[in-house]
């Protein structure tokens, strides 16, 4: 029990790294979408630190608590805490995850520039990337907050729900059950992004929704695979090399905003 409550409060940290980075990505966002002075935006990233914070920690605690009935895990960080053996870093694996990534990246940025943004109505937009440094910080909160909240919480609830439901143990839990646990949180976290749609085009539309959703769920997928076949590490390095790929790197080299 100790070394589980020193992993949520690792897990809580590194959670929180991320909250802390990503908060120049967000005043440049609020600034571009709403008008507020210094003192209003101080106040709103000061709540969104706290908020966010108690957020983490409670999907940390939870997730955690749900593995033992999932079979799913966090291997390398479990071991370091606990200072047991470390099972094999796979490094063809984490090769595996940044190639499969690179590839999905590039097929969100062409589905976009030719599928869904030529039929939305992009008349009054004015849409100005963040400087390349503030996504370059994004990269914590999308890499480890977003895996703790969708994947190590999210992912992990889904499954544990549907074995219990279906009285399925650990050790025999069936792969529709990881599947629809993979897909089922992907699309839930496109649906999460629609607040932000609507704050950025003023409207939403049906291909809005497809585009958020889509666009969101193609690597949603993968980091769930990742986590489900080879642990939570997988997906965070993973998701990290995907948000240096469509907030940084692609935006200086193919001129594209993502």
């Amino acid at each position: 029990m100790k070394n589980e409550w020193k992993l949520v409060f690792l897990l809580t940290l590194l959670g929180v790294i991320g909250v802390i980075s990503i908060i120049p990505y967000q005043l440049a966002k609020l600034r571009e979408n709403i008008k507020l002075d210094d003192s209003q935006l101080m106040m709103l990233t000061i709540l969104g630190v706290l908020q966010n914070t108690f957020i983490v920690f409670v999907c940390t605690f939870l997730g955690i608590r749900l593995q033992k009935s999932t079979k799913l895990d966090i291997p390398h960080l479990r071991a370091w805490v606990s200072k047991t053996e470390q099972p094999p870093f796979s490094w063809r694996w984490l090769g595996i995850g940044i190639f499969v990534t690179l590839f999905s990246s590039l097929l969100i940025i062409l589905l976009d520039m030719y599928v869904f943004m030529p039929n939305i109505d992009t008349k009054e937009l004015d849409k100005q990337p963040p400087n390349w440094w503030q996504g370059l910080l994004a990269v914590f909160y999308g890499g480890i907050t977003e895996e703790i909240m969708m994947r190590l919480f999210g992912m992990t609830l889904i499954i544990w729900i549907l074995a219990r439901v279906t009285r399925q143990k650990e050790t025999n839990i069936h792969s529709v059950c990881y599947w629809i646990g993979i897909i089922g949180i992907a699309i839930f976290f496109g649906i999460s992004h629609l607040p932000s749609v609507i704050g950025i085009f003023g409207e939403l539309s049906l291909m809005l929704v497809l585009r958020t959703v889509v666009l969101n769920g193609i690597l949603g997928i993968w980091f769930g695979y990742l986590y489900w076949k080879k642990g939570l590490e997988y997906a965070i390095l993973s998701h990290m090399a995907a948000d240096l790929f469509l907030h940084v790197l692609f935006p200086i080299i193919l001129k594209v905003t993502f």
